[in-house]
């Protein structure tokens, strides 16, 4: 085992534990031992962490669901948690805890507050999470993923990094969107892992209802759940659209990458790979997103000229493919957007997050 060891904590999401996993691999590079927490929904999503990431599942439950009962059970879980994690904390001793957000990181950064190990936080959006948020002040580092409308008052530094990207996705090479064939205009839908109905049966319909002069020239690849996949295909089908329909793509970075519009909701993780490959794009954000923070994601796109945003409350399918069509039209703009897009692209993202941790760890020596 390495001299220095850090722990990574995050809820049980794509978008918490796909940054915990390009720092992971930063800090494997740099000889570090890792060590990543999260319940069994994060420990799921990291099946593609490199082997030497030592992975522990905490048996958690998310405090707003259940009403005051199941808040109770919540709260007795975390404090369980806690006694799981400072077990585990006085076994490898670790030199810095960082936390990605999510109710799962909570017992990891209580703990490492109990032992005096210095805390970081990486938010991936533009707005602190409610867990980031509640320990801003304990953090001796904070970095936003997505630049936030104003720079928060708190006690440690705060910087915008980036969201740091995997290793799988680096390792792609972007095409040029200008070299794209236009012949047949291929769509990539993605629902996200919350409100993903919206997006799949407003996105398909519109799709459906285009023109069919301009329905003969696109080729959609359609992201929805399985129990909406059926569905979803057969009107497809029915309206004579060439699409392929799953639950989840495993070559996701070959549809970005081939893509010429990608419809989607406003997740950091998902905005992050839309601007590594360059890609335009049609946003409706998520409207009970915590904080409102994926609206704000999703200004910050459009202020930067890389996407087109609609409010699901005023979204129509009719209005969506309206959009579509405009996009469709219009190689200018769609060429536009996606340089927009690759010009917000920070492919070290993951070095400069874990460098500044790593300059402020040199030196300090674990409090016993």
């Amino acid at each position: 085992m390495s001299s220095k060891s850090i722990i990574l904590a995050a809820g049980g999401s794509g978008g918490h534990v796909f940054p915990a996993q390009a720092i992971a691999e930063n800090f494997l590079s740099k000889h570090w031992s890792v060590v990543f927490i999260s319940d069994s929904r994060g420990i799921e999503f990291s099946k593609t962490f490199p082997p030497a990431v030592s992975k522990f599942s905490l048996g958690l439950k998310n405090p707003r669901s259940g009403g005051v009962f199941g808040f109770l059970i919540s709260i007795f879980l975390i404090v369980r948690g806690l006694f799981t994690v400072l077990k585990l904390y006085f076994k490898i001793r670790p030199n810095v805890v960082v936390g990605f957000g999510g109710y799962p990181s909570v017992p990891a950064l209580i703990a490492a507050m109990i032992l005096r190990i210095p805390i970081a936080i990486h938010e991936q959006n533009t707005i602190l999470g409610s867990v980031n948020s509640l320990f801003r002040n304990k953090a001796f580092f904070i970095g936003f993923g997505i630049e936030p409308p104003k720079m928060p008052n708190v006690r440690g530094k705060a910087a915008v990094t980036g969201n740091p990207i995997r290793e799988s996705l680096l390792s792609v090479t972007p095409l040029s969107y200008g070299g794209l064939k236009e012949d047949i205009i291929k769509i990539l839908i993605i629902g996200g892992s919350q409100g993903a109905t919206f997006i799949s049966t407003t996105g398909c319909k519109a799709i459906c209802e285009l023109p069919s002069v301009l329905k003969a020239r696109v080729e959609v690849y359609h992201q929805c759940r399985l129990e909406e996949n059926y569905e979803v295909k057969n009107e497809y089908t029915n309206s004579g659209v060439l699409a392929s329909t799953k639950p989840f793509f495993t070559n996701i970075e070959e549809l970005l990458n081939t893509s010429h519009l990608v419809i989607c909701r406003a997740g950091a993780s998902t905005l992050t790979e839309l601007c590594l490959f360059g890609r335009p794009s049609l946003i409706i954000p998520l409207p009970s997103s915590s904080k409102n923070h994926q609206v704000f994601n999703a200004k910050f796109m459009e202020k930067n000229g890389a996407s087109v945003v609609l409010y699901q409350s005023e979204t129509t399918s009719e209005l969506l493919s309206v959009e579509i069509a405009n996009f469709i039209k219009d190689r200018k703009l769609r060429a536009l957007m996606a340089q927009s897009a690759l010009n917000l692209s920070n492919r070290g993202a993951g070095q400069i997050f874990a460098e500044k941790i790593i300059r402020k760890i040199d030196g300090i020596v674990y409090e016993k």
